[in-house]
This record gives structure tokens, C-alpha cells and sequence, in this order.
């Protein structure tokens, strides 16, 4: 997707995972996300030292939609692979639907 082609520091796949990291801690603002980054294994898990709140809301603000609908895909498809000959596993099936807007 081109994703990283003028970014420097703060990579799609260190955005990721300091996204998915802000979800599972339940981190309630880019503040919070970046005064995170002082814990040393975080720094190391995500491959970054630090980052400015700055930077992190201008990639949020231009981050494409498009991969995480790309990475959900991709996850359902390794879980269908891997619980397919599973008899004891149902089946998981996905629908995708169009995106609602609200009124």
C-alpha cells in the first residue's frame, strides 16, 4: 500500500502496534499513548523511543482506512486455515456490509 514512503520515524507497523497497544491498555488520549513510551519494553516492542503527540495525531488524521479492513481479512483468513479440518471449532463466517452513516 505505500503506506511508509515519506515517513521517517514513526512506521505503519509502529503505528499499529502502538495503536493495538493503546486499545488493549485502554490508553485514553495520544497524551497518555506518548507518555507510555517511557517503559522501555514497549520502546523495544514497537521499535520506537518517542514520539510527540503532534506526530501521532497527524498519523492517525492520515492514516488509510484501507489496511485495517486489509489486516482484518487477512486474520480471518489465517483463522479459517488453521480451525478448517477442526471439527470441534464452528466455522467462522464474517459479513461484510457496507458502512452505515448515522443521521
Amino acid at each position: 500500500m505505500k503506506l511508509d514512503y515519506y515517513t521517517k520515524k514513526l512506521t505503519t507497523e509502529s503505528f499499529l502496534k502502538l495503536l493495538l497497544y493503546a486499545q488493549l491498555e485502554e490508553v485514553e488520549s495520544l497524551h497518555t499513548l506518548s507518555d507510555c513510551l517511557f517503559d522501555n519494553q514497549l520502546q523495544k516492542g514497537i521499535d520506537l523511543d518517542s514520539i510527540s503527540i503532534f506526530q501521532l495525531s497527524r498519523r492517525l488524521n492520515g492514516l488509510n482506512l484501507d489496511i485495517f479492513q486489509s489486516l482484518f481479512h487477512d486474520l480471518v483468513a489465517q483463522i479459517q486455515a488453521k480451525t478448517h479440518h477442526k471439527t470441534h471449532v464452528m466455522p467462522l463466517k464474517i459479513i461484510d456490509q457496507a458502512p452505515c452513516h448515522l443521521i
